[in-house]
């Protein structure tokens, strides 16, 4: 009951201001469940006692204080009603007619009311006239994530499509190849029963729930090596028949656990695909191939006949599936992600050895190639109704990144157009982590290219969080709440989205002061994380060493660009410009605390104290992150100076100030009220760092490698430099 009063939050706080003119809900007694959760919805909403939830056999048009519901074909009293067809209203979209303090709101099918329930704030207030509301994009798709209250989920991201990543080590091959299974041990296939039947219960109750709601469910499948997919199916494979393994690329991350070359090796695939799909019994199928790729095979075979290449794999690999997924007459969605910028890491590979290894799906420009080479097999040869799903950015998931370049070049095929919004590269949502111009800029440019019979869609939740529940963070669900009515309303006004978020949460006499403080956060955030335009760690955390630093300089794909090129010049004007940036960030965080104290005496305590305690937390993340890039900046520009067989002692004091300013600072980072509850929790500060450290890690070993490495540069030239405090802090 507490997770369910904190969610529906995100739907009810603010509406206390409203003067209730609403005191009963109608709706048909075989109506749609859908359509029965909407009237509870609406009910809460509202403060509408739910005794008077009112179900008949036959409904009519509404009288004052009355809320009826309908969907589907409408009468022709409610047809005139209305004032206009509902079934002209695009795609799944509803209507509400206003009138003598009623209101009929009508869908074009059932979940249609889901969403009128999720948009209460934007309709609230009206009380005369017709109001429409219809989706922007056809296709609006999200991750199940930690909800479960699929009718909730829905009315809150208007989403009309749910995905969840099912890992097939249930597939046992028990009937379409007995002769591998029988090759498995029966302890082993008694656990592959297990896990089965598991997957059957737990996707049933998912199905159920999703199809109460009046959307549809598609597991989503990850990657294509069998290694990963199931160890123990794969050695039986590869007992019975050895031959299929293909040859690994030396050190590739890319595997070759199949050989794409052979007709027994797509025999099996699709017989794994098949009974995935078989046992899931989803709406649709979600794939996508990277971090878990296992058809990149440098056999003779293959380089004779180009399938040792990723597009005419991507190509074999995605009409094989779209083959298996006719036979059931499902609809496909392929993700076009990669696994960013080309680079190398140390990784166990697929027999467990640690491994440094070669990083190098493709896609993402320079060295990792074209993204539309990469896709032209696809899009031009394979049925138009797979659908393709691409980022919005041509970068894994860092902050402002540029637009992805396939954006509006797949057709015959839909696009979806997708993003990631768990903060995993902005803070980890510890932080405030505002991304909401960069998806308005970002979506209307979209939209202008794939129009509104293509997608969009949203993974959202708290990377590496414990009990983090995004409708309820009283910060950064801005970005979600943007989202959806963007999806909705791609012309909405931006200040509007703003200011109707804030007024669910917080006084009306704050929001001025609270908006302008959290629109803040998303320069700062770009600021912080992507030094000038370049990226930052994987999922937010200090950097290790200068070598991780090197590789993740990389990942928002933007260092091969001439206009980013210079930036990467190790001189002295571009240790100035991080200088710079950096103290721009810290001064837009000052003006969010002044934003902060003149919202104070309109905010609770517990309010205060949590923008207070989060602001905090970007400020000292700031402070230090300052301190390693710019000693970063000047250890590159040392670097530099050394290939010239000279140094600079100026920089190299700075980095020792530097060091001795991190070790004084580490100690502030993330300090907090144990006792204190922020809003995305149902637990106490003091529980969730119990459960997991609330941190981004330790700065000290990145600042000690680029001390130790800059010294060496100096004293090359200078003798030996004695140690200083900051050298001897563990």
């Amino acid at each position: 009951m507490k997770k369910w009063i904190l969610t529906y939050s995100f739907l009810l706080a603010g509406i206390m201001g409203y003067t209730q003119q609403y005191t009963y809900i109608v709706l048909k007694k075989h109506a749609h469940p859908a359509v029965k959760s909407a009237a509870y919805l609406l009910a809460k909403a509202l403060h509408i006692d739910t005794n008077n939830i009112v179900e008949e056999s036959e409904i009519s048009i509404p009288s004052p204080h009355q809320i009826v519901l309908d969907e589907g074909i409408p009468s022709s009293t409610e047809k005139i009603f209305l004032q206009k067809d509902p079934q002209t209203v695009q795609y799944d979209g509803y209507i509400i007619r206003f009138h003598n303090k009623g209101a009929l709101i009508f869908g074009k099918r059932p979940r249609s009311l889901l969403y009128a329930a999720g948009d209460v704030c934007w309709w609230k207030n009206i009380k005369e006239g017709v109001y429409v509301r219809q989706p922007a994009f056809k296709i609006r798709d999200i991750n199940l994530g930690n909800e479960r209250n699929i009718p909730l989920l829905i009315a809150q991201t208007g989403a009309n499509i749910i995905f969840e990543n099912i890992h097939p080590d249930f597939v046992t091959l028990q009937k379409s190849f007995p002769q591998i299974w029988n090759r498995i041990p029966p302890e082993d296939q008694q656990k592959l029963l297990e896990k089965k039947n598991a997957a059957i219960q737990n996707v049933t109750r998912i199905l159920q729930a999703c199809h109460d709601a009046d959307v549809d469910f598609y597991p989503f499948l990850y990657g294509n090596d069998i290694v990963r997919w199931s160890p123990v199916l794969a050695k039986a494979i590869y007992d019975v028949y050895p031959f299929i393994k293909g040859v690994r690329a030396p050190h590739s991350w890319e595997k070759a656990s199949i050989n794409p070359s052979l007709p027994l090796a797509w025999e099996i695939m699709d017989s794994i695909l098949s009974e995935y799909v078989q046992t899931l019994k989803g709406d649709g199928l979600i794939t996508t191939f990277w971090d878990e790729y296992g058809i990149y095979s440098q056999d003779s075979l293959s380089v004779g006949n180009g399938l040792n290449q990723f597009n005419k794999e991507l190509y074999k690999n995605i009409g094989e599936y779209e083959r298996v997924l006719k036979i059931y007459h499902l609809p496909l969605i392929v993700r076009t992600w990669s696994s960013g910028t080309a680079h190398w890491v140390s990784l166990r590979n697929n027999e467990g050895t640690l491994e440094r290894q070669f990083v190098h799906a493709p896609g993402y420009g320079g060295f990792s190639g074209d993204r539309l080479s990469l896709w032209k097999y696809v899009i031009d040869s394979l049925p138009a109704d797979i659908v393709l799903q691409t980022k919005a950015y041509m970068s894994d998931c860092f902050p402002a990144a540029r637009d992805n370049t396939l954006i509006g070049k797949v057709a015959p095929h839909p696009q979806i157009i997708e993003y990631q919004m768990t903060g995993q590269t902005t803070g980890l949502y510890y932080l405030p982590a505002i991304n909401v111009s960069y998806t308005d800029s970002t979506l209307k440019r979209a939209y202008a290219k794939i129009g509104s019979e293509g997608g969009t869609s949203l993974f959202y939740g708290a990377t590496h969080q414990v009990d983090y529940h995004p409708f309820s963070d009283i910060i950064n669900s801005i970005n979600l709440f943007a989202w959806k009515e963007l999806s909705w309303n791609i012309h909405a006004s931006i200040q509007k989205i703003w200011n109707t978020w804030a007024l669910q949460f917080y006084a009306p006499e704050a929001v001025p002061y609270i908006v302008k403080a959290l629109q803040l956060s998303e320069p700062v955030i770009n600021d912080i994380f992507s030094t000038l335009g370049f990226g930052w760690d994987t999922n937010s955390g200090f950097p290790g060493t200068i070598d991780r630093r090197e590789v993740l300089l990389m990942y928002t794909n933007r260092y091969y660009l001439p206009e980013y090129q210079r930036f990467l010049i190790p001189n002295k004007e571009n240790i100035e410009k991080v200088i710079h940036q950096k103290d721009l960030a810290l001064k837009r965080i000052d003006s969010m605390f002044i934003y902060l104290n003149q919202a104070k005496t309109f905010l609770t305590n517990q309010q205060y104290e949590e923008l207070d305690t989060r602001f905090n937390w970007l400020k000292y993340v700031a402070l230090v992150n300052k301190e390693l890039e710019v000693s970063y900046w000047r250890y590159r520009y040392l670097r530099y100076l050394f290939s010239l067989r000279t140094t600079d002692t100026t920089q190299f004091q700075c980095i020792v100030d530097s060091y001795k300013r991190v070790a004084q600072l580490k100690d502030s980072l993330f300090q907090f009220n144990p006792d204190l509850i922020f809003s995305p929790y149902h637990h106490t500060l003091g529980e969730i760092n119990r459960m997991r450290h609330i941190s981004l890690g330790s700065p000290l070993p990145l600042m000690r490698d680029i001390y130790t490495e800059s010294q060496k540069y100096v004293e090359e030239f200078t003798g030996p430099i004695s140690k200083n405090e900051a050298y001897e802090t563990k």
